[in-house]
């Protein structure tokens, strides 16, 4: 059986109301304890892709900024299409945040050894630290168990 959410529900971030700043909050508490972001974008044809980093920084004002040597794909894909979606997650506690933004700004942030800018994106491995600077628009709850995915 399929049930339809009324329309209300479904576009709360279309009608551009603002973010849960009480989520953002509980999502930036969770960061300071967790070690780990999980990262989704996805291509102009909208190809998918998830990476890893190794945590994100909150700031006032709405915007995170992720600080990871993410692979050209992920690069690439935050070039084309800026929305993204970022996880801060304990595992242990099945306690999460799924944070959904917008690319405002992507910064080389540290450099390689021996940095050959002709070689990226070639090889397998990055080459440079970047950081993503996301204007977070919607913050939802996120778990392994059952949850909702709706905006409080």
């Amino acid at each position: 059986m399929v049930r339809h959410l009324p329309q209300a529900l479904t576009a709360r971030a279309d009608r551009g109301e603002s973010m849960n700043q009480q989520l953002f909050e509980q999502a930036r508490e969770l960061a300071a304890k967790t070690d780990f972001v999980i990262v989704a974008t996805a291509s102009d044809l909208g190809q998918p892709h998830i990476a890893s980093a190794g945590g994100a920084t909150f700031r006032d004002g709405g915007t995170i900024d992720i600080i990871e040597w993410f692979c050209p794909g992920t690069v690439q894909n935050l070039t084309v299409n800026k929305r993204l979606a970022a996880v801060v997650w304990d595992r242990a506690a099945d306690v999460g945040f799924q944070l959904l933004g917008e690319v405002e700004g992507i910064e080389a942030y540290d450099v390689m050894d021996g940095y050959d800018p002709a070689a990226e994106p070639v090889p397998a491995m990055p080459q440079v630290q970047r950081r993503v600077v996301v204007r977070v628009t919607q913050v939802l709850r996120f778990a392994h168990g059952p949850h909702s995915d709706l905006t409080e």
